[in-house]
């Protein structure tokens, strides 16, 4: 017997399990196809979200549009799923040499960023690192998604409601309107990296960017804000910490690499000299688009298959407005703009 629904979702990471509940919202029916979390390049994210890029100091892509969308919205779900996921964190930025002082103060000058940075910068204490002479930039509006709660979370009211297929996806069964024993309405491909092996997106210039990510436990550390020079420090609680990311476009495997996690350490011992012992090293595969766009919109020459894909390493930061108008154009036909629209391929 066929089961009927208004929506097939293919993956669950930030995408995917987002545009579940803004369809859930709209009391849309729906399946979400997924193998498992740990496929995941969310479940394996720091989760930071910072509307800066630190080596210019130049706002992201519609940065104070998804900032105040963000705080309604992950609270909102944090009340929905009745967990805490979602904390504003203060971020600073390690600044030592003076030229890099005077270009702080340039860049909030020349481009309005008092809204995201302080202009004062404080002498880092002796805690961080005793004998580099560090100075620290606040970024203001910045915050941290805990992704492995939120995703876990999310999953288990997917389970608990029959909203989940626990496989992974096999296009060759993918019909118009039918996969397997499921029949849809529309199906949207939210698979991140996975997309490379789609068949219906041979011209989407997708690529495939590896990062690596470690988590410590160090008594030492004394800091309960992120702290950011090539590398972050993200505290998590219990005297533990994230500390990544590694960008890697040529990598071989998908396994987390021995030489990445060393680069890690390297850059995490620039940063502080309190002992740490590694207890954690991860690895995920992000999609990303040279544009560095997302990829929103039908399907070349389909009337019902959609794809929500492209948010790379900022996922968290944008999926919650960009799901809103993914929502909008499957349900109302708003059109998605040209500049981050499928469309832009074809």
């Amino acid at each position: 017997m066929k089961q009927k629904v208004d929506y097939l979702i293919v993956g669950q990471g930030i995408a995917g399990s987002i545009l579940a509940y803004r369809l859930y919202k709209q009391n849309r029916t729906f399946v979400v196809v997924d193998s498992g979390l740990k496929n995941s390049s969310t479940y394996v994210a720091a989760g930071v979200m910072n509307p800066l890029v630190l080596k210019r100091f130049t706002l992201t892509w519609r940065a104070q549009e998804f900032i105040d969308y963000n705080r309604r919205f992950y609270r909102e779900m944090e009340g929905f799923l009745n967990i805490k996921f979602f904390y504003e964190l203060p971020l600073f930025k390690l600044i030592e040499s003076e030229d890099e002082k005077s270009f702080w103060q340039h860049r909030i000058k020349k481009a309005s960023l008092n809204d995201f940075m302080e202009e004062e910068l404080i002498k880092a204490p002796s805690s961080i690192h005793p004998s580099a002479n560090y100075y620290l930039g606040k970024v203001k509006q910045t915050a941290w998604l805990d992704t492995k709660v939120f995703l876990e979370s999310f999953r288990s009211f997917l389970k608990n409601n029959n909203h989940l297929l626990e496989e992974k996806i096999d296009y060759s069964s993918i019909k118009k309107n039918n996969y397997q024993s499921i029949e849809f309405k529309y199906i949207v491909f939210c698979e991140g990296s996975a997309a490379i092996n789609n068949p219906a997106f041979e011209k989407v210039p997708l690529r495939r960017n590896k990062g690596d990510l470690i988590t410590i436990e160090s008594k030492e550390l004394e800091t309960d804000e992120m702290l950011k020079k090539q590398a972050f420090i993200l505290p998590i609680g219990e005297n533990k910490f994230k500390v990544g990311a590694t960008y890697d476009r040529d990598f071989t495997d998908e396994k987390p690499s021995e030489k990445m996690a060393n680069e890690l350490k390297k850059q995490l011992e620039k940063i502080t000299k309190a002992n740490y012992t590694v207890v954690e090293h991860e690895s995920g595969i992000r999609p990303a688009i040279l544009d560095r766009r997302p990829i929103m919109g039908k399907c070349e020459n389909s009337e019902n298959h959609y794809i929500f894909n492209g948010l790379g390493s900022r996922g968290c930061f944008m999926a919650p407005k960009l799901a809103t108008e993914m929502v909008d154009l499957m349900e109302k036909g708003k059109v998605i703009p040209k500049e981050y629209s499928i469309e832009r391929f074809y």
